[in-house]
């Protein structure tokens, strides 16, 4: 979340696209999906 929020807010990010970037960070960072597959975006 704290990646999420500083692609936000402080890189001033569109929503979608800093959720899509720190899912990508996720998957590479944890190999298994538990870890970051249960993030969704809700709008």
């Amino acid at each position: 979340m704290e990646t999420f929020y500083k692609l936000w807010i402080v890189d001033q990010m569109t929503i979608p696209d800093a959720f899509r970037t720190t899912q990508a960070e996720m998957k590479e960072q944890f190999q298994n999906p538990n870890k970051w597959a249960g993030f969704v975006l809700v709008g």
